[in-house]
């Protein structure tokens, strides 16, 4: 099925934050980013204590070196609901330098749609810089190497039978397949990173907010996924590889949790981070 730019669908203004929930029309569903902050993350009670740690050492040392004075030391570490934490603080300051970036990359693919011209509206230099690298990743300097055609951007996707919905960056066309795309500027890429574009690729219906359209996620014939990394030095792609193991007729014969014997493709192109396999090479272990 052959679709022409659907634009910005604005899924998010559908959510409720405050309850995680999704809206759409009678019908509620829960967010997914909502059901993956009730997944346990291992890496983040780590994380939290290392940059309490360091926030910490940094008052100590400011103490010793005469910069603090005392009684403003012991009113920063004994009032703690006074101040917000520094994991929480550093936190907070990633998520919005990710909001950001949506809001710009979203600008940049509707002007670009639209023949219009472009200049980021962000301030923040670190925003700036992860704007240009995309643009050089996507070929902006050359309208022949243009990589990717945008089929949409910020659209809600739900699955009634499993109940969830979420907004998803965007669904994109490249080399003639089409994929879900998601960008992220964390400092590396999760397990619930994949988990979350997973939901959004086997989503059932595709919502257009302002008509209460509804389209059926098989009719983009989606290949797989792929996430950006964003940061201010470089993008790496990672991608999800569905389109590996697809048989003819559309059908994935794996379940999650199978064992299987594969053969590796040594000649194609190799996504980083994958080993590129060879579909009608692989075969079930008994």
């Amino acid at each position: 099925m052959s679709f022409e730019f659907l634009g910005n669908l604005s899924g998010t203004q559908l959510r409720n934050d405050s309850t995680g929930t999704y809206h759409w029309g009678e019908e509620r569903f829960t967010s997914v980013s909502s059901i993956l902050d009730v997944i346990s993350k291992p890496e983040l009670p780590k994380w939290y204590a290392k940059v309490e740690y360091q926030r910490l050492n940094d008052l100590a040392m400011q103490l010793k070196s005469g910069k603090m004075r005392a009684p403003d030391f012991w009113k920063a570490i004994s009032f703690p609901d006074k101040f917000v934490p520094a994991a929480s603080e550093y936190r907070d300051y990633r998520a919005q330098i990710g909001t950001y970036v949506h809001d710009e990359l979203v600008r940049l693919v509707l002007a670009t749609h639209n023949n219009e011209p472009y200049e980021c509206s962000c301030q923040v230099e670190e925003v700036q810089q992860i704007v240009e690298q995309y643009k050089v990743w996507q070929g902006y300097n050359c309208i022949d190497d243009i990589k990717v055609k945008y089929l949409t951007v910020e659209a809600p996707v739900f699955h009634r039978g499993f109940g969830y919905a979420g907004t998803l960056d965007a669904i994109v066309e490249i080399d003639g397949k089409n994929y879900v795309l998601d960008y992220k500027t964390s400092s590396r890429i999760r397990d619930s990173h994949k988990w979350q574009l997973s939901a959004y690729f086997n989503a059932e219906v595709l919502g257009i907010p302002y008509n209460m359209r509804e389209y059926p996620m098989l009719d983009f014939n989606l290949a797989g996924g792929l996430i950006l990394h964003l940061t201010k030095d470089k993008v790496t792609e990672h991608w999800v590889p569905i389109e590996q193991v697809r048989q003819p007729d559309g059908t994935v014969p794996f379940q999650r949790g199978d064992t299987i014997d594969v053969m590796v493709d040594r000649h194609g192109p190799q996504p980083e981070g994958f080993a590129l396999l060879s579909y009608t090479r692989a075969s079930r272990l008994r």
